[in-house]
């Protein structure tokens, strides 16, 4: 049996043991307090940072994309410009008719088989009207536009207006760009022949 002088004493220093431990407890949780508290702060400005790095990042490539569009409305408006500034001459590098033969169609005759192609610099930028088809005689074969197909390809209809000779082109509105000359024969027909045929028969 313990003594009530040696009981106190071992309550005493059991008390005290549980003091230090309390204590070293609460300085163990404001050491901790404040590495979170730290940590907490280190955290916002790591934050903080990186939002501002995303905003500079923001920013400059809203200013890349800015310039680049810039860029290309100024080219943009640079290939208008030189498209909008060229003549037909210009344009049109040169004309050829489809066929390498000599055309022959029958008077009274319409024929709307044969093309002239232009070879042209800008086919965007072309415009049939921007070319004239002439005949050299008009009252032997008549020549008129028809279709243009693909934006280079323009046919063309012939009308044979009485037998003979001429010679049928196509040229650009300024005179600057003209094709070759092509033959073309118109003979009479059958109609003529045998009314000429019954001429001469009566003479």
């Amino acid at each position: 049996m313990y003594s009530k002088k040696s009981f106190i004493s071992r309550t005493v220093v059991a008390a005290a043991v549980a003091l230090s431990m309390l204590g070293a407890v609460a300085c163990g949780a404001n050491k901790v307090d404040s590495q979170v508290e730290v940590a907490a702060e280190s955290t916002t400005e790591v934050v903080a940072e990186v939002a501002e790095n995303t905003e500079a990042v923001a920013e400059a490539t809203e200013a890349v994309a800015e310039e680049s569009t810039e860029a290309a409305t100024e080219e943009t408006v640079e290939e208008t410009t030189e498209v909008a500034s060229m003549t037909a001459a210009e344009n049109i590098k040169g004309m050829y008719f489809s066929t390498t033969r000599n055309i022959e169609i029958t008077e009274g005759e319409t024929n709307a088989d044969n093309y002239i192609k232009v070879n042209l610099r800008d086919e965007e930028a072309f415009n049939e009207e921007d070319i004239t088809f002439v005949s050299t005689n008009p009252e032997v074969v008549s020549i008129a536009f028809d279709k243009k197909v693909s934006y280079y390809y323009l046919y063309f209809t012939l009308t044979g207006v009485a037998d003979g000779e001429a010679e049928i082109y196509a040229v650009s509105n300024d005179g600057a760009v003209e094709s070759e000359h092509k033959k073309v024969t118109v003979v009479p027909s059958k109609e003529n022949v045998a009314k000429e045929d019954e001429v001469d028969k009566k003479g």
